[in-house]
């Protein structure tokens, strides 16, 4: 879990192959970064964090 800089406008998230997803962070200035790997799942929060969840992560423990 991390905070969402306060540069990021918007967090596009995406399918790609199978049950994953990609996710992009876009900054006020327009250039976009997207995160590391793809993930199962990801959690915005209301009050500014969000939680990428890996396969490993996704459901709890294994």
């Amino acid at each position: 879990m991390e905070p969402i800089a306060t540069d990021i406008s918007e967090v596009s998230i995406s399918p790609v192959f199978g049950q994953l997803l990609r996710v992009k962070l876009v900054r006020n200035s327009g250039s976009a970064a997207y995160i590391e790997g793809a993930v199962t799942a990801v959690t915005v929060y209301g009050d500014g964090r969000i939680e990428y969840h890996t396969e490993d992560t996704a459901g709890g423990a294994r």
